[in-house]
């Protein structure tokens, strides 16, 4: 069986927090070789993000940066410096492809913009990730999941009519930035090995988030209509809600979208009789209705765990999902069947479960090669090992104080 999906390609990876280092958790998992350029004067600022293995804070112990990051390898280097850059030259002229999430005007900071890539190597991807892109009136602005979201419209759809906008609860924008960044990255090296050419990829993470949106903007081109929030109902179905269940704070999410299955799930709540009611009959009756049927459902969903209230629905045909604490989900009999949560070990904060490919490929199916590494753990082994420097070379590097 092979092994890895990517494997022989290489990565020249500059990003950090979290949208380009979850991209490229993703091709590190895939077995591409991810290099990230680190240096210890202008750490990622996710090293000292929360959760901590230790009360200390130590170093490297962060759960947070050590999800994203495993699966790759970290240099140090003095970016401001002529030879560390001479480095990176190297690197970047046997490697397929340059990841970085900084705003529109950090690689060209750095002596790297894409005429200097493409000058270096023809056939290098370059994916830049910038908040807004590289285009357009806001593309040096700064930019972060949460701000994101709202840009996107996604907080303006988030919560109740009579209430104020309000976040998902999570940077949904950094992660779809990070899928799409990938999807984009398999494309163009697929190419690459085509035509010998590499391409630029200009990906705006707040265009990424906008597709999580659902028909929002679909609405708004096609009709002029704006959509407004609407809690946890369904503009075109019902019953669509998240019900009470018997346990403390429980609850469980159903959602019916045909007659036929309205007549199933009246029928296993033991009251048949709503599939033939004039009220509850047809889906625009029920919608007219709907307060009324989800203090029915209530009254019979408040009589079981969230579980059973699901399993039993499920049973007979109808979408129904408990809604899960982060600890229930890890501890979810499905989820452990999927061997989704990894165990890893880590040489500072030891064996913990994380994370893993959300999807399964049955030849390459994916997963953590190695852990996060400590900060540029693996700067001898690159220098060494890939561009062939002496432990003489290195020692004076070190001794120059570019190695940091």
């Amino acid at each position: 069986m092979l092994k890895d999906a990517l494997a022989g390609f290489r990565c020249v990876d500059f990003s950090w927090v979290f949208a380009g280092p979850y991209c490229g958790q993703l091709l590190g998992d895939l077995g591409m070789e991810m290099i990230k350029i680190e240096c210890r004067k202008r750490m990622d600022v996710v090293r000292n993000y929360p959760p901590f293995a230790f009360e200390d804070r130590r170093l490297n112990s962060s759960g947070y940066w050590n999800t994203h990051n495993r699966s790759k390898y970290s240099i140090n280097l003095d970016m401001k410096s002529e030879k560390a850059r001479e480095i990176i030259t190297r690197l970047i002229a046997m490697s397929d492809l340059v990841l970085e999430n900084f705003s529109a005007r950090g690689m060209k900071a750095l002596g790297f913009d894409y005429e200097r890539l493409l000058e270096i190597n023809p056939r290098i991807v370059y994916c830049s990730m910038a908040g807004f892109g590289h285009r357009g009136p806001y593309k040096n602005y700064v930019a972060y999941g949460p701000m994101q979201e709202s840009q996107a419209g996604i907080v303006n759809l988030t919560g109740w009519p009579d209430g104020q906008p309000s976040r998902v609860g999570t940077s949904y924008p950094d992660a779809a930035g990070g899928v799409s960044a990938a999807f984009s990255i398999v494309a163009a090296l697929r190419l690459a090995r085509r035509t010998g050419k590499g391409q630029w990829i200009d990906l705006g993470q707040t265009l990424t988030a906008v597709a999580l949106t659902d028909t929002a903007v679909i609405e708004y081109t096609v009709n002029g209509d704006v959509l407004q929030r609407n809690g946890d109902l369904h503009r075109f179905f019902a019953p669509h809600n998240i019900y009470p269940c018997s346990g403390d704070d429980q609850w469980c999410a159903i959602s019916v979208e045909s007659d036929s299955e309205f007549a199933s799930l009246a029928t296993a709540i033991g009251q048949p009789e709503l599939a033939q009611d004039a009220r509850f009959a047809m889906n625009a009756t029920r919608i007219q209705n709907r307060q009324a049927l989800d203090e029915l459902i209530s009254r019979w969903t408040a009589q079981y765990d969230h579980y059973d209230v699901m399993h039993r629905l499920q049973a007979a045909g109808v979408a129904a999902g408990a809604v899960l604490s982060t600890g229930e989900f890890v501890e979810d009999e499905h989820i452990k069947s999927r061997g989704f949560i990894e165990s890893f070990d880590h040489p500072v904060v030891g064996e913990k479960l994380y994370p893993g490919v959300p999807f399964k490929m049955s030849l390459t199916p994916g997963y953590i090669h190695r852990p996060a590494p400590c900060l540029g753990a693996d700067t001898e082994y690159i220098l060494k090992n890939l561009l062939g420097m002496s432990d003489e070379q290195i020692k004076q590097l070190d001794d120059e104080g570019i190695l940091v």
